[in-house]
């Protein structure tokens, strides 16, 4: 098993995200009690909590996973939710954690039927609402799924003091999404509208945060996952960025998302580029069928994103790989991985785009006076 973590420091607090991979073995016994017992003494050692989990989980191991959570977290393991799901086949997966130690107030946030869905903490002066593992069954109509789990984010927020003109990124797990994704963009961007966070038309204002959505299923068969966090302070606590980089705003082709995010975090400023492909500037997919290409150009365009939030590859403290198959994923570790010392999770899920291979992501950290 190999535990990665990066820190980001404030006056008052420290910021963990802890990257646990398994290792080449990964049915073996006790190798999923050594990923979340990793987690939780590194949450130990900084007198720190563990606010997020997510856990891509390698084929076949759910259960085994789910108990070396549930042991590992105690009694107390509903007091961190976790997102489960697939990894895919033939890559190990992994778990991304976050962990906060700081002299804040929390408070849980808890779903509809009363199960632990997230955490509200504060200083005070800023508030966050860190929202993990929301799942929503399949339904045959998409356009209800899309506005359920609008609904259930809402929920939560407003146990926060919040909405969602507060949220600065969040990420979907859609099964099938080559089946529906469309309609998921369209249920969106009716939900954003009717909260005043987009122009009555494409082209007009723009108030929306940074998101992936991607073809990794939710383990259980869920229909739709989803993570999410919100800040509430100070003015210009978040900073929403619906162009940057090499890339426009995604909403001038139908999809409302920024491509990237930064907010203030209790270790200092934390930057949230959304998912990224090889698309260009006119919104275009390049190089259909050449893996190695839209790997090259994907990375590129992540690059730049950082750039233009004031970040270097350096900053960066967790990343997420999205293969479409097995032999991209091969390709990605073989020939791309090792050029960012990023502690990468690899994944095999459809990109939301047919001819798209390859999709990747990244949260960047920069202390106070970064």
């Amino acid at each position: 098993m190999q535990l990665e973590s990066r820190s980001i420091t404030g006056s008052k607090a420290v910021e963990l995200y802890l990257t646990a991979i398994p290792g080449p073995a990964v049915g073996a016994d006790g190798e999923a009690e050594q990923v979340f017992g990793a987690i939780v003494g590194e949450a130990a050692r900084c007198g720190g909590r563990v606010c997020q989990l997510r856990a891509f989980v390698p084929e076949g191991r759910l259960e085994a996973y789910q108990r070396a959570w549930q042991a590992a977290f105690g009694q107390g393991q509903a007091e961190c939710p976790c997102n489960w799901l697939q990894a895919g086949p033939s890559v190990p997966g992994g778990v991304q954690a976050h962990v906060i130690a700081a002299p804040v107030e929390w408070k849980p946030l808890r779903d509809r039927r009363g199960a632990q869905a997230g955490w509200l903490c504060s200083n005070g002066k800023t508030s966050w609402a860190i929202v993990g593992g929301l799942c929503l069954p399949r339904s045959a109509d998409d356009a209800a799924s899309t506005q359920e789990a609008f609904e259930a984010a809402e929920a939560l927020l407003a146990q926060a003091g919040m909405g969602l003109g507060d949220v600065a990124r969040t990420w979907f797990f859609l099964d099938d999404i080559l089946g529906w994704y469309d309609r998921f963009n369209v249920g969106r961007s009716q939900v954003f509208r009717r909260r005043g966070l987009l122009g009555p038309a494409q082209g007009g204002g723009v108030n929306v945060p940074a998101s992936t959505g991607i073809g990794v299923s939710p383990a259980g068969g869920a229909r739709l996952a989803m993570d999410l966090l919100a800040v509430r302070g100070e003015k210009g606590c978040v900073l929403r960025h619906p162009a940057a980089g090499k890339q426009r705003c995604a909403y001038e082709y139908g999809s409302a998302f920024a491509r990237s995010a930064e907010a203030a975090t209790l270790g200092g400023r934390t930057v949230y580029v959304s998912g990224t492909a090889a698309i260009d500037v006119q919104g275009k997919s390049c190089f259909a069928g050449d893996a190695g290409s839209q790997i090259r150009m994907t990375l590129e365009n992540v690059l730049a994103v950082l750039s233009d939030m004031r970040c270097g590859a350096e900053n960066v403290v967790q990343a997420m790989a999205y293969c479409k198959t097995p032999a991209v994923a091969a390709r990605f570790i073989e020939s791309f991985q090792r050029t960012l010392s990023w502690p990468w999770v690899v994944v095999v899920g459809d990109v939301c785009r047919a001819d798209l291979v390859f999709e990747a992501e990244v949260t960047a950290c920069q202390p106070a006076n970064g």
